[in-house]
């Protein structure tokens, strides 16, 4: 592990753009200017940020996990989001195509930095934080605890003088990855088989379900996976005991068929009026929620919906999603009404914007983190293949 106090942003940015040109031509053999845009665009807001000295540190510290024979899981959280963590080796997920956005996890108009948490197997926490402790000493590798309710302390490191501010570590320990064992070659081969789906026999899902040890068994029954997007949707839904939407999502049918009260959680596309609309819109809202049944379940959907139907950039998309969720009232009513003037100007009936401004709203705090459980359930195959 290498210490990086005190390097400047300049001098770590070059050291960072090295670093993802020397691993691009593995993870990308036929480089296309799609993935150039993508690590660019990426490469432009750390800059902004500073914060390519974090991206280094963790790099090396995945490294460093993977030489003490720790088990760590595929992705973990918001930062499968990002081609940089990819091409580094902090996540072992294609962002681009899992259509994963950057602003989920990194908002140049955010003041707080990214977190990037890493996933390992239980029991060895304490062994990588003496390494940290070790090369960066006690005074800037600083053991705190946060409390996580029901008594629990949940340890971290605060570690200071790398950034203007302390980079936060935090190891979440799996039972599950104790038995995970992938190298970079098998990964991509995987990946390969997920990119074509009829290589993968559906029962191999149903395995991978088996895995994830905090799963309802009854709910297996519940919907049929026969895709790599369903075992995501499945593996969201069944962590968050949201069993209502796993069986309206199983049956095709509105929620308010099983609970009245969760009419909210709907696309508009399954119940607005039978008549003319623009075909941009049903366009773009095919696009939003076709792989999930026109249900809004990832806070992803939520970032599209508002850059792809309301002309909000990227940046601009994701803190409207964030507004939602924490339900800040005054700042959610400038929203709608930036919203209903776009509308208007591109001429969607009022009455489709209200019903879908109402309905983006309702489900925004119900909604789940695309990035998360894509980690989750590539990790889940992965372990599944190993068995």
């Amino acid at each position: 592990m290498k210490n990086w106090t005190g390097i400047t942003e300049e001098k770590a940015h070059e050291y960072l753009k090295d670093a993802i040109s020397n691993n691009i031509s593995s993870y990308y053999p036929d480089l296309l200017n799609s993935v150039l845009m993508r690590i660019n665009h990426e490469l432009a807001i750390v800059n902004t940020k500073k914060l390519s000295a974090e991206f280094l540190f963790f790099s090396d510290l995945v490294k460093t996990i993977n030489s003490l024979n720790i088990q760590i899981s595929l992705g973990c959280g918001s930062a499968p989001s990002s081609i940089i963590c990819y091409l580094l080796g902090i996540t072992n997920i294609d962002p681009i195509y899992h259509e994963l956005w950057f602003e989920r996890f990194c908002n140049p108009l955010q003041e707080s930095n990214p977190d990037i948490i890493l996933e390992i197997e239980t029991g060895r926490r304490n062994d990588i934080f003496d390494e940290i402790i070790d090369m960066y000493g006690q005074d800037q590798a600083t053991l705190l605890y946060r409390d996580q309710g029901n008594g629990y302390q949940e340890p971290y490191i605060a570690l200071h003088g790398v950034l203007d501010e302390a980079i936060s570590i935090q190891l979440v320990e799996c039972d599950s990855l104790k038995h995970f064992s992938i190298d970079h070659n098998e990964t991509l081969s995987l990946f390969n088989n997920i990119k074509s789906l009829s290589k993968i026999d559906p029962s191999f899902f149903k395995k991978s379900i088996q895995n994830q040890h905090n799963f309802v068994s009854a709910s297996e029954n519940l919907f049929t996976i026969n895709s790599f997007n369903d075992l995501v949707l499945f593996i969201a839904l069944n962590a968050n005991d949201n069993i209502d939407m796993l069986k309206a999502i199983s049956h095709k049918r509105t929620l308010n068929e099983i609970k009245d009260e969760t009419l909210h959680y709907l696309s508009p596309r399954e119940w607005r009026p039978v008549r003319h609309i623009p075909d941009w819109y049903i366009d773009a809202m095919t696009s939003v929620v076709g792989q999930t049944q026109n249900f809004i379940i990832y806070q992803e959907q939520i970032i599209q919906i508002f850059h792809d139907i309301y002309g909000l950039s990227r940046n601009e998309a994701d803190l409207a999603r964030r507004v939602l969720m924490k339900n800040h009232g005054n700042v959610i009513n400038t929203l709608e009404l930036k919203c209903r003037s776009y509308a208007k100007a591109k001429q969607l009936p009022m009455d489709e914007h209200e019903s879908l401004f109402y309905t983006i709203q309702n489900s925004a705090s119900q909604t789940y983190s695309k990035s998360h459980f894509t980690g989750k359930a590539l990790t889940s195959m992965v372990i599944a293949s190993n068995k």
